[in-house]
């Protein structure tokens, strides 16, 4: 089982690295790379016993089954959110993160009501200092 970990985390890790050069999702090579690691003998064979009614046996293979395919789930997301952590965004010009921060909490912090500060916003919703009306539902 931690064979599969490792190598469903290494397929994250490459999934992520290929979108990126690709500029592209990562859900196409991530989903056609683990093909090959699901667990689909444990579950033929707890099927199998379950129809020789030798429910030991066919709970024992289908726990084993989820087992992989946890360690398939935890693997592929520990492999693409290592990449993440390492990799710039492409295209990721415009203003720092910090800066766009203290413009906004600035604007806000002045008094500026949603609707006044909508008509003088140059930069878009993200400067609004309330959100939309679509959202504020619960």
């Amino acid at each position: 089982m931690p064979a599969t970990a490792i190598a469903a985390g290494l397929v994250g890790l490459f999934g992520q690295l290929l979108s990126r050069y690709q500029y592209t999702s990562a859900l196409p090579y991530v989903t056609a790379a683990i093909g090959p690691l699901l667990p689909g003998s444990a579950v033929y064979f707890a099927l199998l016993n379950f129809a020789k009614n030798e429910m030991n046996t066919g709970m024992a293979s289908l726990s084993r089954a989820a087992a992989l395919a946890l360690a398939i789930a935890i693997g592929v997301n520990l492999g693409s959110e290592t990449a993440r952590m390492f990799l710039v965004v492409p295209g990721g010009a415009g203003p720092a993160r910090g800066e766009a921060d203290a413009r906004f909490s600035s604007s806000c912090a002045s008094g500026a009501s949603g609707a006044s500060h909508r008509a003088s916003a140059p930069h878009g919703p993200a400067q609004w200092c309330e959100p939309p009306a679509a959202s504020r539902r619960l």
